[in-house]
């Protein structure tokens, strides 16, 4: 964090605020908020489609990867369609009295999970849920590993409000190959109506703006140092290489908006580099792209890899460690870590009730084909108490006036503390 110079000019209140914070941090236990040993759908159009899913390998090609809370308190979850048999690739959860396999619901509709059909949902993975309950929705497009079909690689806006259609754009192909292109994340500037997302080709990496005021889209920093993949980098998890006859190359992965929308951070998932670049230069579609990737900067070498990274409203970065199995606070340390059971934490998210959630879903073993099927839960959705929220919200008000970024709940501890160090005879 981040103290400011009149509060530097006493050392003792900065090692106390270290100290406080990693205490803290150290104390918030992770909870399951839901776990899966099989995954179920209800509402099925009709009994004799849910049989004959059930007699296919379908089940066993389900996994959960993003989440997000809308302000109601509705929990969505994505699974990608990397392999066959996915009836829906977004979905809500349908809450009840248990957290262990509670059914998904198809969302928007079973409809709108259609395969084959450009118009609807066809292979997500990355989404957010902005202030205003609007859903921004990638579509990679893909399903089961095969190029994209024409039309299907788009963004779509839904109104969680209305249940409607806000918009739909689809990304031309000279901004998202329905060969090479993978879109995995995307994070969202509300107040400036902007998208940014990253495209994870292990050969054509790159960054994608989209802006809803124009309807128009750009791509920048595309194949730059900073979004292709570390060759020289197998990623190994509990002494287990990650794809152990080929190497995991993945670009441009992990994605985050600062607070007061000025920076954006980014990082391959094969690698250990973040870095970050200024908004205002990718907002204005005139800057030169040279331009862009000269203002990149290597913010941090980390010594793990992120799928995962995130904002919290009071400028705290986020980041999933897959060689760490958890979730850390940069620059604070691990909020939560289980080599067991939290094997690839994959997507951030806030309940915005003080919790940041993430989804465990050992997804090395899932794309390898090894994942236990004898009842062992393989999936879950953690929550882990902070007292932030999204970063989507903007800088919170007291993050502004005390111009730390330190979580809030500590806020009232260091005003004492300061008040007592400054005045004491």
């Amino acid at each position: 964090f981040s103290v400011s110079t009149t509060l530097m000019t006493r050392p003792l209140i900065v090692v106390t605020l270290a100290a406080l914070a990693w205490a803290t941090a150290a104390a918030a236990s992770p909870e399951v908020l839901f776990e899966w040993s099989t995954i179920e759908f209800d509402n099925w159009p009709n009994e004799s489609a849910h049989q004959a899913w059930l007699a296919t390998d379908g089940p066993q090609h389900l996994m959960p990867a993003g989440v997000k809370v809308d302000s109601q308190g509705t929990v969505y979850v994505s699974m990608p369609r990397w392999k066959a048999g996915v009836p829906a690739t977004l979905t809500k959860v349908v809450t009840g009295t248990s957290t262990l396999n509670p059914k998904l619901r198809p969302f928007p509709s079973w409809d709108m999970n259609a395969v084959g059909d450009p118009d609807a949902l066809q292979g997500v993975l990355g989404f957010e849920i902005d202030t205003r309950d609007r859903m921004w929705i990638l579509d990679q497009g893909q399903v089961n590993g095969q190029p994209a079909i024409k039309g299907s690689i788009k963004l779509v806006i839904w109104d969680l409000n209305t249940d409607k259609l806000i918009r739909k754009y689809v990304f031309p192909e000279e901004i998202a190959s329905l060969s090479e292109s993978f879109m995995n994340d995307v994070v969202v500037n509300t107040d400036a109506n902007i998208a940014y997302i990253t495209d994870s080709s292990g050969t054509k990496p790159g960054i994608i703006i989209y802006d809803f005021n124009t309807n128009t889209a750009r791509r920048v920093l595309d194949t730059d140092p900073s979004t292709v993949p570390d060759s020289s980098l197998w990623i190994t998890i509990n002494g287990e290489k990650v794809l152990p006859t080929s190497q995991m190359l993945t670009g441009s992965d992990g994605i985050a908006l600062h607070p007061d929308f000025t920076v954006l951070y980014y990082c391959p998932l094969t690698g250990h580099n973040m870095y970050s670049v200024p908004t205002a230069m990718l907002n204005d579609f005139d800057t030169p792209l040279s331009s862009i990737s000269a203002a990149v900067k290597l913010e941090e070498t980390r010594d793990f890899a992120s799928d995962g990274l995130a904002f919290d409203n009071y400028g705290n970065l986020l980041a999933t460690s897959l060689e760490g199995s958890g979730v850390v606070m940069i620059g604070t340390g691990y909020l939560a870590q289980n080599s067991k059971t939290m094997m690839w934490p994959d997507t951030l998210g806030f309940d915005h009730d003080g919790n940041v959630l993430f989804v465990s879903n050992q997804l090395h073993h899932f794309v390898q084909g090894t994942l236990p099927t004898n009842g062992t839960v393989n999936f879950r959705i953690w929550k882990v108490h902070t007292g932030t929220d999204s970063y989507v919200y903007g800088v919170a008000e007291s993050e502004q006036s005390t111009a730390c970024n330190v979580m809030p709940l500590w806020s009232a501890f260091v005003l004492s503390v300061v008040t007592i160090l400054t005045f004491k005879p």
